[in-house]
């Protein structure tokens, strides 16, 4: 009769110890899916708010003032207004802007972290391409104004 009791608090137990496991892996689990979820909307938000603030500034500087130059193989937004100018362009893993009458690229302010941007001009229409976090997303800006050649 006594090992009766012992083989049924003993199977009571491996029970328990089972339950405590998969409830531990299942948190686990849900931790995992959880962190991968947040590092994906923060990279998706980081990077549709670079790219809506690019997109932006072109749209204000739409008026025959847009240029692409490169500079040290990194393409570099000019958006000329009046006798300055305001640069955009990654180094370093940042997006970067500058505004001045030249291009000084050590003086820029950073603004959010950035693997690479991507820009090209064809016919009256600019590309932007930028990249985070090995995410990448595309934009297109319909240039108006008299010099977008």
């Amino acid at each position: 009769m006594k090992e009766s009791h012992t083989m049924d608090i003993l199977f009571v137990l491996c029970l328990f110890l089972v339950f405590t496991a998969s409830a531990i892996s299942v948190v686990m689990i849900g931790s995992h899916v959880y962190s991968q979820s947040v590092n994906t909307m923060e990279t998706m938000h980081n990077n549709e708010t670079a790219l809506n603030y690019l997109v932006e500034k072109v749209r204000l500087h739409n008026d025959g003032h847009v240029t692409i130059m490169r500079q040290a193989d990194t393409d570099v937004l000019c958006l000329k207004e009046g006798t300055q100018t305001n640069y955009l362009y990654v180094q370093h893993h940042y997006l970067y802007e500058y505004t001045g009458s030249s291009f000084a690229a050590q003086k820029g302010q950073k603004l959010i972290a950035c693997d690479r941007l991507a820009l090209q001009k064809k016919h009256q229409l600019l590309s932007i391409t930028l990249t985070i976090k090995h995410k990448t997303q595309s934009a297109y800006v319909a240039l108006v104004g008299r010099d977008q050649a």
